[in-house]
């Protein structure tokens, strides 16, 4: 199956080479003031990077596996987890908006909703059906009091 190696940093990488080409070749729809939202996408990605780094920092610590399509060996729920079930993937979304914000195009928005969508509705269903096959009850609990993005 093909989601089974094309994994989320790939996606990722994917993402953000097919903003920064898609603003190249298309019609030029500023998002407004150049200098405002170039910062802010530089702020943006720096944030999604920092999630990403704080999220992998916990994963390797608590010795579970971070590639998704490995078995989970412990549930993590502390950190950065206890506000985010993914972490993760919202920082690499975070890091997708930023480039956006960089492009500064509106059309080059549909390049975060696809990102959001396949992680939405591929990754992390397939991340939580193995976390509560592994952990059960204690994956339920941590679902029911912490969010899947924010």
């Amino acid at each position: 199956m093909i989601m089974h190696w094309f994994t989320p940093p790939y996606l990722l990488l994917t993402t953000v080479i097919l903003t920064i080409i898609g603003s190249y070749f298309s019609p030029n729809f500023p998002i407004g003031n150049k200098v405002l939202f170039k910062s802010l996408g530089i702020a943006i990605c720096l944030l999604g990077a920092v999630l990403v780094f704080s999220a992998t920092k916990q994963i390797t610590k608590n010795e579970t596996e971070i590639l998704t399509f490995k078995e989970p060996q412990n549930l993590i729920t502390d950190g950065v987890f206890e506000w985010s079930r993914n972490p993760i993937y919202l920082g690499f979304l975070l890091i997708v908006i930023g480039v956006t914000l960089l492009c500064n195009n509106w059309i080059c928005f549909i390049f975060p909703l696809v990102f959001f969508l396949i992680c939405n509705l591929w990754y992390i269903p397939y991340e939580e059906n193995e976390l509560k096959r592994k952990f059960d009850k204690e994956y339920r609990d941590y679902q029911h009091k912490t969010r899947r993005w924010i």
